[in-house]
């Protein structure tokens, strides 16, 4: 059963503790902020849809500032009952940040300002 995934809303969290939110639709505001400066952007976060098998109806991938106008990848992971670390399978992180790039790539903004910065990942398939 194939599941598509959808990025559906972000959040840029800059230091300080200010937060911008909204909804994909509304993806320009981000590359607002990147114009401005990307030191100010701790982390960009940004919430998918979940597959059917998924414990949780969404989850997230984030970009971390790492420095040197540069963000990391946080592939979403969680904490069972039992206070196990739980982390996304290679090939669900790899769904992930493919479907982060593909609409990364589809606004030329975000091509331009933040593609080149991304650290890619190291994720199996």
């Amino acid at each position: 059963m194939n599941h598509e995934l959808r990025l559906f809303k972000f959040t840029i969290l800059f230091y300080g503790g200010t937060r911008k939110s909204g909804k994909i639709r509304d993806i320009h505001i981000l590359s607002q902020y990147l114009q401005r400066g990307l030191s100010s952007i701790r982390q960009i976060i940004f919430e998918l849809t979940s597959p059917p098998y998924f414990p949780y109806g969404c989850h997230n991938i984030s970009l971390c500032n790492a420095g040197n106008s540069t963000f990391k990848i946080q592939f979403y992971h969680y904490y069972n009952s039992f206070n196990q670390l739980i982390i996304l399978h290679p090939d669900s992180q790899y769904r992930d940040y493919c479907t982060l790039l593909q609409m990364i790539h589809d606004h030329d903004a975000l091509r331009t300002l933040l593609e080149s910065r991304i650290i890619r990942p190291m994720v199996v398939t």
